[in-house]
């Protein structure tokens, strides 16, 4: 890793109840200072982010795009940062002290040339109440990344600045899934993902029924637009509907019920999936 230096990126709307704790938590990784870039890019923040920035800004870059979107800002950030390796997190995330060394170490294995995306933890921010707990069942990035068709979730993501670049950047298209869309694209270029449980990030989840209902509904809404980018590749590899997958999804929920879920999370796991049905439903009839 000696020489290689990492940029991490880390887009900014609206964050001023998080992002101080999340610059932080950066400004404190266990990583060499000459061979870190952190960069946080304002996109279009209303509240009081800029201010929470600018006190920051003899130890971070700070970057500013107009164009509405993560999609955006993140590109922006990949565009003008220096790094080999780009490493990505949210503005509303704590990262553990050894977060960056340990989402980039497989990138210099032996044999891990063709790995795309690494992936890490995600763990819940705590202290909060069981429905923002329910975020480590809905963000289980070992699933994903495992999934017969995998995806990486950019708040804990690292990849070669090299293949973002082969493959194209965020689709500044897609206000959400961006990241799964660009997985998919990585995945379908040949390069593998990859999942790092020491690498771990620390997420502030919705804490409401409201909001875990609004999460499900925006994933399944703009999840939809991804399948009808790559619907050719993605059927050529699981040719189920997306009504199928949704009742595969309740068939497992209760049968989780018969084995060790808790009542409360899967509750939980059902107002979200409930939300990302109508999502998809509301998507589909939009096209």
């Amino acid at each position: 890793m000696e020489g290689k230096i990492v940029s991490v990126i880390v887009p900014v709307y609206d964050a001023e109840n998080t992002l101080e704790s999340c610059i932080e938590s950066l400004l404190t990784l266990e990583y060499p200072k000459k061979s870190l870039e952190i960069i946080f890019i304002n996109n279009n923040s209303t509240d009081s982010s800029a201010n929470i920035l600018n006190e920051y800004k003899d130890k971070i870059r700070i970057l500013e795009e107009t164009k509405k979107g993560a999609s955006a800002a993140r590109n922006k950030g990949i565009k003008e940062s220096i790094g080999h390796i780009i490493a990505f997190t949210d503005s509303d995330c704590i990262v553990d002290k050894n977060w960056l060394k340990n989402i980039i170490s497989p990138f210099f294995e032996s044999g891990n040339e063709l790995i795309g995306v690494v992936a890490g933890k995600i763990k819940t921010m705590k202290p909060c109440n069981y429905i923002a707990l329910s975020g480590d069942l809905i963000h289980d990035h070992h699933k994903a990344v495992n999934y017969e068709i995998p995806y990486a979730i950019s708040m804990n993501w690292a990849s070669r600045k090299d293949v973002l670049n082969n493959v194209g950047l965020f689709d500044e298209d897609f206000i959400r899934a961006q990241d799964s869309e660009l997985s998919l694209r990585i995945f379908k270029s040949g390069y593998k993902l990859l999942y790092n449980e020491n690498a771990v990030v620390y997420h502030k989840n919705p804490d409401s029924f409201r909001g875990l209902y609004r999460k499900g509904y925006l994933s399944g809404f703009y999840g939809r637009k991804v399948f009808e980018k790559h619907k050719e590749f993605i059927n050529q590899i699981d040719n189920k509907s997306s009504n199928q997958k949704f009742f595969s999804i309740f068939s497992s929920i209760i049968r989780n019920y018969f084995k060790n879920e808790s009542y409360l999370n899967l509750l939980c796991l059902t107002v979200y999936h409930f939300g990302r049905f109508n999502g998809m439903l509301l998507s589909k009839f939009k096209n």
